[in-house]
């Protein structure tokens, strides 16, 4: 496994959202038979660590039970049960991004049945060896908890959401002593706020690369984590084994790059040749017919060396004051 794995427990409330959305936005990958489940703006990045919010983990696979107070009803330890095994099972079947070394979930800190979930999945499933999760803490002061408590208060009155939780300072205390118990259980040390986490995490780490300046040098090239997915000549099954054209696809952050050759006897001629952008939605349907194509390939990397530098060319005539409406 080329990334390891992270628990950084909090409370509600505690600014987990706010925090990782400071980071760039990126999209998660789970591997799943069949087609992968692809969900944009869910991992943020924060330098070399990926960043998501166990709740949205919970919400894209197993979801959530109807009843909002589902805590203080018969059964809630089984739902706490199947929250960390989706999670834990999520975590260890990712597509990682080449720039991400460390995996960090951010969940509440009243978690139960933690040894039970490590003991059942944590196993790699291509190696089948025992893999290992790190657990963090984080408890902010009272006063930013508060002030916490009242914003989210007024945000789900604006939005007319009758339901917040924590609905009061017992709650959120509750939960605090649910993390501080944890992290006597686990051992570790309690930080005040993330950055201190993500510092413990990596020491590289710094506030100052979640900043936009670094958001647009991240954006400024297009080859930028953009990942290679596949290529292939023809469109069809049917067609010949030089089928007119060669298709090669890049993929980052829910966002596919075609480009489409032309291919005349083995060269590819000046014109036409073109780069088009898809979003997931659009490009699947295209996708599944271009995968299934008798004639899909791994190019060579002579070949890959072609595709870049007629894609480097096209570059330079890309209006690239434009191209920040793609990612709005």
């Amino acid at each position: 496994m080329e990334y390891e794995m992270h628990f950084v427990h909090a409370p509600s409330a505690s600014g987990k959202t706010t925090f990782l959305k400071t980071g760039t936005p990126s999209q998660l990958t789970i591997r799943r038979e069949g087609q992968d489940l692809i969900l944009p703006n869910t991992l943020y990045r924060h330098g070399n660590i990926g960043v998501v919010d166990g709740d949205d983990i919970i919400h894209f696979t197993i979801g959530w039970p109807p009843n909002k107070a589902w805590w203080q009803q018969r059964g809630a330890t089984y739902v706490h049960a199947a929250n960390l095994f989706a999670i834990v099972n999520t975590a260890l079947r990712l597509n990682a991004p080449s720039w991400m070394k460390h995996f960090v979930i951010m969940f509440n800190g009243g978690m139960k049945q933690l040894g039970s979930a490590e003991n059942l999945y944590m196993y790699d499933r291509e190696t089948d060896s025992r893999v290992t999760f790190h657990h963090h803490t984080v408890l902010p002061t009272r006063e930013i908890h508060e002030r916490n408590i009242e914003a989210r208060k007024q945000e789900n009155l604006a939005e007319g959401r009758s339901w917040s939780f924590p609905r009061n300072w017992g709650d959120a205390n509750n939960n605090r002593e649910s993390v501080q118990k944890l992290a006597a259980m686990l051992g570790v040390g309690v930080s005040e706020t993330f950055e201190e986490a993500l510092m413990e995490i990596d020491s590289s780490y710094s506030s100052k690369t979640n900043t936009e300046s670094v958001r647009e040098k991240e954006e400024a090239s297009p080859s930028t984590d953009w990942e290679f997915k596949f290529a292939a000549r023809g469109y069809k099954d049917s067609d010949p084994p030089n089928g007119g054209s060669t298709r090669i696809v890049w993929e980052n952050r829910g966002w596919f790059l075609v480009l489409k050759l032309f291919d005349d006897g083995g060269v590819f001629p000046a014109y036409p040749r073109t780069i088009k952008f898809w979003r997931t939605p659009e490009f699947s349907r295209d996708h599944m017919k271009w995968t299934s194509a008798a004639h899909s390939f791994i190019p060579s990397k002579e070949e890959m060396a072609t595709y870049l530098d007629v894609l480097r060319d096209m570059w330079k005539e890309v209006p690239k004051e434009d191209l920040d409406k793609l990612w709005t």
